[in-house]
């Protein structure tokens, strides 16, 4: 079952709001229910872990960069705002 958990994090880009459902989002990157999951803080911006089966995915915000990993292997890292397709995940 994926998580229905919406997570709401201030980017600090013009004082906005953004708010991520990173269940669905992985959802439609990976076509798998993903759950939260407990993860290491990498101690730099906030941290996300979710499981799928024996999949992993961790996503990391910090200054208005995402980085998006999946069993350990990058998909995403970057400002999202700059990146129309990965704007689309996360809406």
């Amino acid at each position: 079952m994926a998580t229905k958990n919406i997570i709401t994090v201030d980017i600090m880009s013009n004082a906005m709001t953004v708010t991520f459902d990173f269940g669905k989002m992985l959802k439609k990157i990976t076509g798998k229910n993903w759950e939260e999951a407990n993860g290491p803080d990498s101690h730099c911006g906030i941290d996300y872990w979710y499981r799928s089966g024996k999949s992993i995915a961790y996503i990391n915000i910090d200054q208005n960069q995402m980085t998006i990993s999946i069993d350990g292997d990058t998909i995403f890292s970057g400002n999202y705002e700059d990146y129309p397709k990965i704007k689309e995940l996360i809406a």
